[in-house]
């Protein structure tokens, strides 16, 4: 199943045009109709749409989830549980941005590790 596919059946599901949804998540028509021709989409999208909906973005792209180990109580400075705590705070468009922002962030440092 495409990714196009994939999008139109979360649309309907949440009762939103495809149009529409992609303007809610700050995302163009002319977008959504190179998805439905069988274009490219980029991760950050991906990103971006599987937290528009709240899934996982394994979801839409077919792949394994990754395995992550959770840290043992006690473990870390807290910040993991800071973290999620204003996480769960957001709106869906909020934590599109912040995941648009730490990717931008894990890039430059790829650019400059020294910085």
């Amino acid at each position: 199943m495409s990714f196009y596919e994939k999008y139109l059946m979360l649309c309907d599901k949440n009762k939103k045009t495809p149009s529409g949804a992609a303007l809610e998540m700050g995302l163009s028509k002319t977008t959504v109709n190179r998805w439905k021709n069988g274009g490219g989409i980029t991760d950050a999208t991906i990103l971006k749409v599987a937290s528009y909906f709240g899934i996982p973005k394994e979801e839409l792209t077919g792949e394994e989830p990754e395995q992550k180990e959770k840290p043992t109580p006690g473990e870390g400075s807290g910040l993991d549980a800071r973290f999620d705590a204003l996480l769960s705070q957001m709106t869906d468009a909020d934590r599109a941005d912040l995941l648009e922002y730490m990717e931008f962030k894990v890039a430059k440092r790829k650019e400059n590790p020294n910085g």
